[in-house]
């Protein structure tokens, strides 16, 4: 079950509950059960041995970008800290890690102890509706496929446009989701199958189940793949301007994170591939209001 939670200012790294409510509800929904598997997935350390580091290339990406100079960073769907904290550092003013998991948050609060910066860490526990109403970032993170675990298209808009008021001026944000063209081609087809055999639900293109194996025992997951032209759409409905769209690879990341020579490889690969040919797409944006005439320009 899903606690969401509000961060206490006297607690750096602590999760006290909230009374706030899920920004979605209904079968527009992530699902319910999503943060109990996640805590599995994290306890049971598989998650770790996946990804036992950031994404090179991403975190790269982010450094090049300037995003380590937050005044204020978000890092919604946060995991582990993974991210988070390899840029939390001496230009990072501050930094919010949010995650429904409570396995994720625990891990993330463990590891932030051997920080050095530590005092400027602070863990909420829940989605963006967990966050209080005077919360404002310049810089914020939704990266490893969190869009695509944020239920369907309504819920996925309605946070993204919430995320908007979260945003302090000149605020970008930097996400990753799956490519669609390229991703869990079984589960695709599954889908489509399971449509033809029953007419009468609806089936989203896109949206998949897979099940994942943790700790001797096998946990389904729903999830979203996205292509470059959904994805923008997406982000200009909710108000965002996307200001670049690049592959985020070409080889599956879980061996990228664990072999640095592959990660090296995948890097040169990159450099000559187009975004509707990578494993997932990396997207910066900025709010609408900032960047209004170079709406779209680098979707096209």
């Amino acid at each position: 079950m899903v606690l969401w939670a509000t961060c206490d200012a006297s607690d750096a790294i602590g999760v006290p509950v909230s009374s706030r409510q899920p920004a979605c509800a209904g079968e527009d929904a992530p699902d319910a059960d999503l943060a109990a598997t996640y805590d599995l997935y994290f306890a049971s350390r598989h998650y770790d041995h996946r990804y036992p580091v950031p994404n090179p290339a991403t975190l790269a990406f982010l450094r090049a970008h300037g995003l380590h100079q937050a005044q204020s960073m978000l890092d919604l769907g946060c995991g582990n800290g993974r991210y988070a904290l390899a840029l939390l550092g001496p230009e990072c003013a501050s930094l919010t890690g949010c995650d429904p998991s409570e396995g994720a948050i625990a891990l993330f609060r463990r590891r932030a102890q051997a920080h050095p910066l530590r005092s400027r860490v602070r863990l909420v526990q829940g989605g963006v509706e967990a966050l209080a109403s005077g919360d404002r970032f310049d810089v914020l993170l939704l990266l490893f496929g969190v869009l695509g675990l944020m239920g369907g298209r309504e819920c996925r808009v309605r946070n993204l446009q919430a995320l908007r008021g979260h945003c302090l001026p000149g605020a970008r944000m930097a996400l990753t989701v799956p490519n669609a063209w390229r991703r869990l081609p079984g589960a695709q087809l599954r889908a489509w199958w399971d449509a033809m055999r029953q007419p009468g639900t609806s089936q989203v293109s896109g949206d998949v189940r897979f099940w994942r194996r943790i700790a001797g025992r096998a946990h389904v997951f729903r999830y979203h793949l996205f292509t470059p032209v959904e994805l923008c759409e997406e982000l200009a409905e909710a108000g965002w301007t996307v200001v670049l769209l690049e592959a985020e690879g070409v080889l599956p990341e879980s061996p990228v994170c664990r072999w640095g020579w592959l990660a090296t490889l995948d890097g040169w690969l990159r450099r000559v591939t187009p975004a509707r040919l990578g494993y997932g797409f990396r997207v910066l944006a900025v709010p609408a209001h900032d960047l209004p005439s170079q709406r779209g320009e680098a979707c096209r």
